[in-house]
């Protein structure tokens, strides 16, 4: 699903999105009104070296978006 929709439907469960091009490195991006932004939920603490989560054209125009957690 496209970025919008996993967003919409994340926020309704209590749940962060993912892609299914991250693959093998997976983490959780949970999106919020605060200063943060969208935070990175990694699942493994060294795997990140940032709190905010950047997205580049790629990520933004994606279709393999989905609900996690």
């Amino acid at each position: 699903m496209n970025i919008r929709d996993a967003i919409i439907q994340a926020k309704k469960e209590g749940r962060g999105i993912t892609r299914e091009s991250y693959g093998q490195r997976p983490l959780m991006l949970l999106p919020t009104n605060s200063v943060s932004c969208v935070l990175v939920i990694p699942f493994k603490d060294d795997q990140f070296k940032t709190k905010r989560w950047n997205p580049n054209l790629d990520d933004l125009i994606a279709d393999d978006w989905y609900v996690y957690g």
